[in-house]
């Protein structure tokens, strides 16, 4: 949660993606996969189901390309909630290949802030 608090400023947002652990564990029921297959391949190497549960493997990890939150699974429904407790209050978010990603925002954003990120106009 500290991690997204640097951000929370007047006007601030976040984009993040992360581990879909729902979408992990239907795959690997509906596939009879162990819980050590492979989902995916990054440029970093093969990337399975415990890599996306309990975080990356220590290649991955000291490569430098942690940067995309694989350390920690989330659903849909447990990103958003974290990140209402850190204070954002509008949110955008997308599923699909094994992630949650999510733009969350702390104040409504304007016009120009979602057309620069092309996200669709917030309902009332």
């Amino acid at each position: 949660m500290s991690g997204f608090l640097h951000v929370l400023k007047e006007d601030g947002f976040v984009h993040i993606r992360v581990p879909d652990v729902g979408e992990v564990m239907r795959t690997v029921v509906e596939k009879g996969m162990d819980i050590e297959d492979v989902l995916y391949q990054s440029a970093l190497g093969p990337i399975t189901v415990l890599d996306v549960i309990y975080g990356y493997g220590k290649e991955i990890e000291s490569s430098g390309h942690d940067f995309f939150a694989h350390k920690t699974g989330f659903t849909q429904k447990s990103l958003l909630a974290l990140l209402g407790r850190c204070g954002f209050n509008f949110f955008y978010t997308r599923l699909g290949n094994f992630e949650v990603g999510a733009y969350a925002f702390k104040n409504r954003p304007n016009e120009f802030a979602t057309a620069l990120l092309k996200l669709p106009p917030l309902g009332n």
